[in-house]
């Protein structure tokens, strides 16, 4: 993931994956190949997290040092404490695409997030993240 931080309002480990539009590129090539490799990336990005934090939260050598860059919040496990989100910049033609991406890669994931307290994932578009307030901009 490519950025992290404590929401102290909501109690929540965020973690902000960021893909430019340049990925949908793909899809103009070969819409199965594209989707099968988004949906893989986005599935291995979120088991590399899930599996460096039960290091730190099952306290191994190798945690141990990831837990000192971690919000002190984050060093103990409790449900509910995480939340991942892929946001994929996306242009309006392709906005459709995006439902079927997080279907699968929750489908894909449903065992593993549901052992660390989560319900899912959320794949969003930069429009729906600035309405949300994420902390993200475009570059030009």
């Amino acid at each position: 993931m490519d950025v992290g931080w404590f929401d102290d309002s909501k109690g929540k480990l965020v973690f902000l994956e960021l893909k430019g539009e340049e990925l949908w590129d793909k899809f103009d090539k070969s819409k199965d190949e594209a989707h099968t490799h988004l949906v893989k990336n986005l599935r291995e990005k979120a088991t590399d997290v899930l599996l460096m934090l039960a290091a730190v939260w099952s306290k191994t050598k190798i945690g141990k040092g990831i837990k000192e860059i971690l919000p002190v919040k984050a060093h103990r496990y409790s449900d509910g404490i995480l939340k991942f989100i892929f946001l994929l910049d996306t242009p309006d033609s392709r906005k459709p695409l995006l439902i079927h991406i997080q279907d699968a890669v929750n489908k894909e994931l449903a065992g593993r997030v549901r052992l660390f307290g989560m319900e899912r994932l959320t794949v969003i578009d930069f429009d729906k993240a600035k309405e949300l307030g994420l902390p993200v901009t475009r570059e030009a």
